[in-house]
């Protein structure tokens, strides 16, 4: 049970959720939840609070309204992306590749077409970007995706993944012309007569981690010849809207003052010791670390944050808050946690770049216990929660920092959990199947892009939580990153 069924479920059975003093409280009639429901509550706590957070006095209700757009503003998300390309031209750091199993008789031609009908549908898959006064997104309306198909079906073993990886490795190292190019690519990979993978590489100006979720069930509605309501609003939609609520006539807004006070002294970044030094510029190549957490210690660390009313990810929060001090030294911190950016009805459907970026300035008190640094993460993560609306780009404008081209502003490590990861990752047709891997082989199968020095990935799985942490090469070596 994906979020998106979770919330319509809850509602079919007359739940009422709310928060009370952060703790998430759920009103239902008896016997109303019942074990798998429990279970989606539990891998979705972090999203519902969320979503509740973002549901306070301040939200702006401005409805999002339809326009018959050929071109709008790039939103502030992708305008901070597109300026990070144009300064870095050549960089791969923002390409994001996702690899799916297709099981199945699968007809090219017709896969073919189910892309380019997804691609239709959704504007920033079929958009360019023009630079004037400022850049925006133009629209394309006879955009086609090239569906590049590569037979090894002749291979085996080790044989197999090495010509896969390769193959992934090409599209993946390939830089997007964010001008001319459309952000999305595709190769076929026959691995035997009913067996293929399909790689999709894309510039991460168009899609989020949430938009593949979109993508791969609309490709399926699509490859079996079916059809799809009209969206209510598209992502043009969304950005102009944005500019009007966050440009430069905006009115006053007291989240955004929160943020700057909460920020205000911060320091400009953690001292972690490094195996090499710091280049005048940053570098984006990266490697990846992989761990884990056996069944029984996750199980203790959820019962930790059951204790405490915390979420998972506020309980890692603290504990990598903890790890950083630990290495630095220091006790005043900020991490940078995405957030996905869709609290509003209308935009869950959409495929498009939504994340924001919260930075969290948390605190390691001399002689603080664990459960202490716990509850301190606790309140951050709540009041940043509340007031996530406020785009980072937006903030970064006014606190002004000292530019720094070796090192990202406010932050530069990041933590990425990804609750209940192992879910909703299989599309079940009459004729074919979409299966995407476990989000750690994902992560481990194109060569790592770290835009920050250290971004730790939290996954929930069967066995446990699994960590990968991408980590900046140029920075440390593979066994100091084993140890952090």
């Amino acid at each position: 049970m994906n979020f998106v069924e979770l919330v319509r479920s809850l509602r079919e059975v007359g739940a009422r959720l709310t928060l009370d003093d952060g703790s998430l409280r759920i009103h239902a009639p008896k016997g109303a939840i019942d074990a798998e429901l429990q279970d989606a509550i539990r891998r979705h706590r972090d999203q519902l609070v969320e979503s509740l957070s973002a549901t306070g006095p301040s939200r702006d209700e401005t409805p999002i309204r339809r326009g018959d757009r050929a071109a709008a503003p790039l939103s502030l998300a992708q305008q901070r992306v597109w300026l990070f390309q144009e300064l870095e031209e050549g960089s791969t750091a923002y390409n994001l590749t996702v690899v799916a199993r297709l099981r199945g008789s699968v007809d090219v031609s017709r896969l073919e077409e189910a892309i380019a009908r997804v691609v239709r549908r959704h504007a920033p898959l079929r958009s360019v970007v023009e630079v004037g006064a400022m850049p925006r997104q133009r629209l394309l309306d006879d955009a086609r995706v090239p569906l590049d198909s590569t037979d090894l079906s002749h291979l085996e073993g080790t044989d197999f993944e090495r010509a896969l990886k390769g193959a992934v490795d090409r599209q993946q190292s390939a830089a997007f012309d964010l001008a001319h190019d459309i952000p999305v690519r595709a190769t076929l990979v026959r691995r035997s007569r009913d067996a293929f993978l399909l790689a999709l590489t894309f510039h991460h100006l168009s899609v989020d981690g949430v938009s593949l979720q979109v993508l791969f069930r609309d490709l399926l509605t699509y490859y079996e010849g079916g059809d799809l309501e009209p969206l209510p609003v598209d992502y043009l939609d969304f950005a102009a809207w944005q500019h009007e609520r966050w440009g430069a006539e905006r009115g006053p807004s007291p989240d955004l003052d929160y943020w700057v006070e909460q920020l205000s002294g911060a320091p400009p970044a953690i001292a972690i010791p490094t195996d090499h030094p710091r280049g005048d510029r940053a570098s984006y190549e990266g490697a990846v670390a992989v761990g884990s957490l056996g069944t029984a210690a996750s199980e203790q660390l959820m019962s930790l944050a059951r204790e405490e009313g915390a979420s998972v990810f506020t309980v890692l929060l603290a504990a990598f808050a903890s790890s950083l001090h630990r290495h630095s030294g220091q006790r005043d911190l900020v991490v940078g946690v995405p957030v996905n950016g869709r609290d509003r009805p209308e935009l869950q459907e959409l495929v498009g770049m939504f994340v924001n970026q919260l930075a969290l300035r948390l605190s390691v008190r001399r002689g603080a216990t664990f459960r202490e640094v716990l509850r301190d993460a606790r309140e951050q993560v709540m009041a940043g929660f509340s007031r996530q609306d406020v785009p980072f780009g937006v903030l970064l404008e006014r606190l002004n920092p000292p530019r720094d081209a070796s090192r990202a502003p406010l932050f530069q490590v990041m933590l990425n959990v990804f609750p209940g990861a192992e879910e909703n990752r299989t599309w079940t047709g009459t004729e074919i199947e979409i299966v995407l891997p476990p989000t750690s082989e994902l992560l481990a199968l194109v060569d790592a892009q770290s835009k920050f020095d250290l971004t730790l990935y939290a996954l929930e799985e069967a066995e446990g939580l699994r960590f990968v942490l991408v980590y900046n090469e140029a920075l440390f070596e593979a066994d100091t990153a084993a140890r952090l």
